[in-house]
């Protein structure tokens, strides 16, 4: 009887483990989804605001970054 309530414990513990990795994988693919349309949106901006003022708005940072300089 013993070996009987640990198998199910066992089982409901792997049963739970895998729900939550399920939901973990969820998670991960909505925030991947959401990150990738921020970025498309980011793009978006970054070339309208260069066709409007005609410079790159991310040049300082860029130039920065390559120089390890903080703005």
């Amino acid at each position: 009887m013993e070996q009987l309530k640990e198998t199910e414990v066992f089982n409901g513990f792997v049963e739970t483990e895998l729900r939550n990795e399920k939901s973990l994988q969820g998670v991960m693919e909505a925030q991947r989804e959401l990150l990738g349309k921020q970025i498309e949106e980011l793009q978006k901006i970054v070339l309208l605001q260069c066709r409007l003022t005609g410079i790159n708005p991310l040049a300082q940072e860029m130039a920065a970054g390559a120089l390890s300089i903080k703005i």
